[in-house]
């Protein structure tokens, strides 16, 4: 099956990395017509591998896996895994040509939003949108796009009576118009909700291109990146040379001198975009590859009003969805009340996690907060005079499994349950003071955490990155249960130790979303 995906694939990938310079696919989105007709011509080869994935999947089932060795049933748990993974790669391909059909508007005009996210503010699926902007693909090539500042009028705002759509719940942000509770960066920490208001918002403003066929996100890390790869960008109405450099020191050196310091942004990112489409193909390229390192970060993320295009997207992880629960899971989602210190605030991680022989779990979570002068003072975002007060308060949100129940919130007394069916959610608020730190633990009970691998048991666990939220440490430990033997471990551990229990610690960096898997014989 993978050989016949990888041969159906061939053609695609020779023009994307071979082709001449005027063909090849780094020279922007006009290639995509191209990239269509390509993977049409291996589409024989995909239904080849279908065809080769419905014998395995046939052999797998039919094993007998009783009494086989710990090695044997390793091998055939990871060919499952194998099997899942292949299978949903060719699925997506075989549908890829209709899917970028419609994405690059080779069957009709389609028109995209474009929300600017400052993630110096940090809001739950991604940062406070202060700028935001559109453009019309046609024929696979970008025909009009525009960008402005975000203010109470523009984009054109909805009827009042657009507010009986949004269920805000009532733990949120409460804005003196309550209507822009659907523009300024939701509560949920899955993009794809914010995404739905913001395109809803728009359209019923009747704003230009309306109806939108989906939307983008790009944060300030995202265009720090972009810069990188372009290198520098003029913004002639203001005499001014932006670079990854110098990009964040620019935007708010305009703030502190300009009233209308968002008409700044708008014209930078006028200009990146602009540079962006009359790149070399060596710029290209690196744009290319700084927009799948902030694809991958969550600075950059899409959706799509179609359904289907919107299942293309989360296959690749490029969604900024959450994903469900399944075993033990822990995110950690942060909006800020006031000011631009994210940059600022290095947030941590511990998580220690004790497995029971019953399958249940007790975990310990510290949340670590470092705001530190000795940073913050060389931050132009942190400024009082004009960025918002100097401490750092955030509206805190927990995701874990659901039927996980608290044991021990001293730390957070005011911790609140919300109601929601796939997760035990929770908020509070927390306050770090200017050249402080806080550390927050919260214990809790998980009722089901492993499932049976034959004669095994696996714990798996998936800790989600907050969209817009730059890197942070994670040190996670987990103690199996007593008497319990460890047969493998995805990533290895820094360590592993054999006291009472077997003990095992991990140092992680949630630059992206991080699974643990551990097997043990109980």
């Amino acid at each position: 099956a993978t050989d016949n995906l990888l041969l159906g694939l061939q053609p695609t990938l020779f023009f994307m990395v071979s082709g001449e310079e005027e063909e090849s696919v780094a020279t922007g989105i006009s290639s995509g017509e191209r990239l269509v007709e390509l993977l049409e011509v291996g589409r024989g080869r995909m239904i080849a591998a279908n065809e080769a994935l419905v014998m395995a999947k046939t052999k797998l089932d039919a094993l007998s896996l009783d009494g086989v060795s710990p090695g044997l049933l390793l091998n055939v748990e990871q060919i499952s895994q194998f099997y899942n993974e292949v299978s949903n790669i060719n699925a997506l391909l075989a549908q890829s040509p209709e899917l970028l059909t419609a994405v690059f508007g080779l069957d009709g005009e389609k028109s995209y939003l474009v929300l600017s996210q400052n993630n110096d503010e940090i809001r739950p699926s991604g940062g406070f949108i202060g700028t935001y902007g559109w453009f019309v693909v046609r024929n696979a090539r970008i025909t009009d796009f525009d960008y402005r500042p975000s203010t109470t009028t523009s984009p054109n705002p909805p009827p009042e009576s657009f507010m009986s759509t949004i269920d805000a719940p009532d733990w949120w942000i409460s804005y003196r118009n309550p209507i822009y509770v659907a523009w300024d960066g939701s509560w949920s920490p899955d993009f794809r909700v914010t995404a739905d208001m913001a395109a809803r918002y728009y359209d019923a403003g009747n704003n230009p291109e309306a109806p939108l066929d989906g939307v983008i996100a790009l944060d300030v890390t995202a265009f720090e990146l972009l810069l990188g790869a372009l290198g520098e960008v003029r913004v002639p109405s203001y005499n001014v040379r932006v670079n990854q450099a110098n990009f964040r020191e620019v935007i708010y050196d305009i703030r502190e001198s300009e009233e209308s310091h968002k008409d700044f942004l708008a014209a930078l990112y006028n200009e990146i975009f602009s540079s962006w489409q009359n790149a070399s193909q060596d710029a290209s390229e690196a744009v290319l590859g700084a927009l799948l390192e902030a694809l991958q970060g969550k600075h950059l993320m899409i959706a799509f009003t179609d359904p289907a295009l919107n299942d293309l997207v989360q296959s690749l992880g490029w969604s900024g969805a959450l994903v469900p629960p399944v075993g033990d899971y822990v995110n950690v989602i942060d909006a800020n009340l006031g000011n631009k210190s994210n940059h600022s605030v290095s947030r941590s991680l511990t998580y220690d996690v004790l497995l029971n022989g019953d399958g249940s779990a007790d975990g310990r979570l510290s949340i670590g907060y470092n705001y530190y002068e000795s940073v913050a003072s060389l931050d132009p975002a942190v400024d009082a005079r004009y960025h918002g007060p100097l401490d750092y308060r955030s509206l805190l949100q927990l995701y874990l499994p659901p039927g996980t129940t608290m044991t021990n919130q001293d730390d957070l007394p005011r911790l609140e349950k919300v109601a929601n069916m796939t997760y035990a959610q929770f908020v509070t608020r927390v306050a770090i003071e200017y050249d402080g730190s806080e550390r927050y633990q919260l214990s809790y009970h998980i009722p089901d955490v492993t499932d049976a691998i034959g004669q095994y048991q696996r714990y798996h666990l998936l800790i989600q990155k907050q969209p817009g939220m730059r890197p942070s440490d994670v040190n996670l430990q987990i103690q199996l249960p007593e008497g319990a033997t460890l047969v493998s471990m995805q990533p290895q551990a820094d360590a592993t130790y054999s006291l009472e229990r077997t003990v095992l610690d991990f140092r992680l960096s949630l630059d992206a979303d991080q699974v643990v898997e551990v097997i043990y014989a109980p």
